[in-house]
């Protein structure tokens, strides 16, 4: 649960070390990512960054949810290694809601997406125990073709390479 005083603020990704940018200001942070591998990698870096600068993760909010391709959200926290609250699912009525330049809450208050994010909305603010998490019934990766592990830990060699660590 976040503080009482509570800015969403939507910024796009930086792990630069400009003071202007408005991680620098935050007290904690919810971060929001993708479940492809890159993006879930890039996301880990924004992380570790901001846990180095002394901020605290209070968690993950997985958007646009569901491709069977993409890692699934137990693996997504076991690397991130900070807690997933909401998965957000991939749902047309977003784009819909965008086309007509309205929210999709307001636009599409019974799609899957706004019924997601009204429950996160009361999560944050307390009125709701359980965080809004997974839910897409979908095999772990374990279960998958391919091996997660190994293709995670070929991201984090990757980008240990490009960020020198």
């Amino acid at each position: 649960q976040l503080r009482d005083d509570v800015i969403i603020l939507d910024s796009k990704p930086s792990n630069k070390p400009d003071a202007s940018h408005p991680r620098h200001h935050a007290i904690e942070s919810l971060i929001v990512t993708t479940e492809d591998l890159p993006t879930v990698a890039h996301t880990r870096k924004t992380i570790k960054t901001l846990q180095q600068e002394g901020k605290h993760i209070t968690g993950v909010i997985v958007n646009k949810y569901g491709h069977p391709s993409d890692l699934h959200v137990n693996d997504i926290e076991r690397f991130l290694e900070v807690p997933v609250i909401a998965t957000i699912p991939e749902d047309h009525h977003v784009r819909q809601a965008l086309a007509q330049k309205e929210a999709v809450v307001h636009a599409y208050p019974n799609a899957p997406s706004s019924q997601v994010f009204d429950h996160l909305a009361l999560y944050l603010t307390g009125e709701s125990p359980t965080a809004p998490r997974d839910p897409i019934d979908r095999p772990s990766d374990e279960s998958r073709p391919g091996n997660v592990d190994r293709e995670i830990g070929t991201v984090s060699q990757f980008l240990n390479w490009v960020f020198g660590k």
